[in-house]
């Protein structure tokens, strides 16, 4: 279930789902998990995922075989450190091998977040 009016309540936190159009197509919706919030830096590197240096685990979040496929093609953040500006998310699809997230568009800015989704 969406909630539309959640993203206006507060900003969304770490491993929420949002729903927000792709930024190259905003006419599809796509509901991809935040993993890196403004002002952190975040590197993808094979199967981890630095934050702040800091290691985050994925495994609760992805299916164990997409982890080790987190960077095939993707440019922000992959294999060199990237700072999220201000007013944006980082966010990758929970089907990372095939998804079209933040390591193909870059930051995602927070007034294109349209809902969360409701846990």
């Amino acid at each position: 279930m969406m909630d539309r009016k959640a993203h206006s309540k507060k900003s969304p936190e770490r491993f929420d789902i949002v729903i927000c159009p792709l930024p190259r197509k905003l006419d599809s919706l796509t509901a991809p998990r935040v993993v890196g919030l403004a002002g952190e830096t975040v590197q993808l590197s094979g199967d981890k995922l630095l934050l702040n240096s800091n290691a985050i685990s994925l495994a609760p979040y992805l299916a164990k075989s997409t982890i080790t496929n987190l960077d095939p093609w993707g440019t922000f953040g992959v294999n060199r450190p990237a700072c999220i500006p201000p007013g944006c998310v980082f966010v990758l699809g929970d089907n990372a091998a095939a998804a079209n997230d933040s390591r193909f568009f870059g930051p995602l800015p927070l007034n294109l977040v349209v809902g969360q989704v409701k846990r």
